[in-house]
């Protein structure tokens, strides 16, 4: 799989209003999204303001205000919205186990459309701080703790040596994943998660031996 990064159109998934319930509220937001999501797949980040998403949501200015500060804030929720219920953290087998299935899914995802908007976006906060603040505050540091949580719940159960910095061991996988992505460009595939986890998957904790009555 290969990645551009610079800007390219991108076709849409569906739009995130036609799931959502009937609250007006609730609709007028997935509207705003969609409309900032379709502009931004249609023209790139330059394209996107917010006078451009009002007028595709077919809501006020105000309105668009009032959900987000900035036309970032908008995109990242979207974004959100696109991603999370495709790379949610399992907690299904050993958290080994689980972080190879996780790393899977992010690859599986790269290849997608909504992959390589994303990858596009990470690309734009080289050169856009708010974007970079953004996409951080909205979705990555979630995504971060999901993954810090798993690897402590390993911990507690036995799973993984106490004096294992949870922190670390995530930077360190995904650091590697995204290098290989954005800088390296080198080929991914399913399989790649269960090498990275492999060369990079700490030694499991010493047992002590049991120590027999006399």
């Amino acid at each position: 799989m290969s990645v551009t990064l610079r800007y390219v159109a991108f076709r849409c998934n569906a739009r995130y209003s036609d799931a959502m319930p009937e609250s007006p509220r609730t609709r007028t937001s997935a509207r705003i999204q969609d409309a900032a999501w379709e502009i931004f797949c249609e023209r790139g980040l330059p394209g996107v303001t917010m006078e451009e998403v009002a007028n595709r949501a077919g809501v006020a200015k105000t309105t668009v205000y009032r959900r987000w500060p900035t036309k970032s804030a908008i995109l990242i929720d979207a974004l959100k919205e696109r991603l999370a219920p495709r790379v949610r953290f399992p907690q299904e087998g050993t958290v080994r186990d689980d972080v190879i299935a996780q790393i899977e899914a992010v690859i599986e995802l790269f290849g997608s459309r909504t992959g390589r908007a994303y990858l596009a976006l990470i690309a734009e906060s080289v050169h856009d701080p708010e974007i970079g603040t953004a996409l951080r505050d909205r979705y990555i540091a979630d995504q971060r703790d999901a993954a810090i949580r798993r690897l402590r719940t390993g911990i507690e159960h036995g799973e993984l040596a106490p004096r294992i910095d949870p922190e670390i061991l995530v930077d360190s996988l995904y650091g590697a994943l995204y290098y290989r992505v954005l800088v390296a460009r080198a080929p991914l595939d399913r399989a790649y998660a269960t090498r990275l986890v492999d060369s990079l998957w700490p030694a499991p904790p010493r047992r002590e031996p049991a120590r027999h009555a006399r």
